[in-house]
């Protein structure tokens, strides 16, 4: 059980410093691809984004993976309603995230790039699915798919 253990914290360990240099090469080659203006516009997006996806979130993870821990039989349903809450607040992030737009009187581009990358806040479900392994203690099969998804932003690198 130990070594499971130290194997685990090594993979997420492992895991984030894999993510972290990806993050860091994608940021420099998006930096380069996009100019400055564009890439000014690009972080600019994200960093309103990364703001709202705290709402959907609510440390939901931890209380998930402590009360399946704890009652295994009821694992289907917190999950129903873990999907759902998020899927409600991913919508409450987005009405909320609009309205700031408003308010901040960005350009019409711009607003339209952030409406487009809020659909994020939507469709970010991966982290329900991953506290299942957590649980487990099978924490190597989420971070090996984390690592490969981490540029998933990278679509809107292809901005006009």
């Amino acid at each position: 059980m130990l070594s499971r253990i130290f194997k685990d914290s090594g993979t997420v360990i492992a895991g984030n410093v894999i993510k972290g240099a990806i993050g860091l090469v994608v940021a420099v080659v998006l930096a380069r691809y996009l100019g400055k203006s564009k890439f000014g516009i690009y972080n600019y997006i994200f960093t309103l984004l990364y703001l709202f996806a705290i709402i959907p979130n609510l440390g939901m993870n931890s209380i998930l993976t402590r009360e399946i821990s704890s009652d295994r039989s009821r694992k289907k349903l917190l999950l129903g309603n873990a999907l759902s809450l998020r899927l409600l607040l991913g919508l409450l992030a987005m009405v909320i995230l609009s309205l700031t737009i408003m308010f901040l009187k960005g350009t019409s581009y711009t607003s339209k790039l952030v409406w487009i990358a809020s659909l994020g806040l939507l469709l970010n479900m991966q982290t329900i699915y991953e506290t299942m392994f957590r649980v487990d203690l099978r924490m190597h099969y989420p971070d090996r798919k984390s690592t490969r998804l981490n540029s998933s932003h990278i679509p809107l690198s292809r901005m006009p």
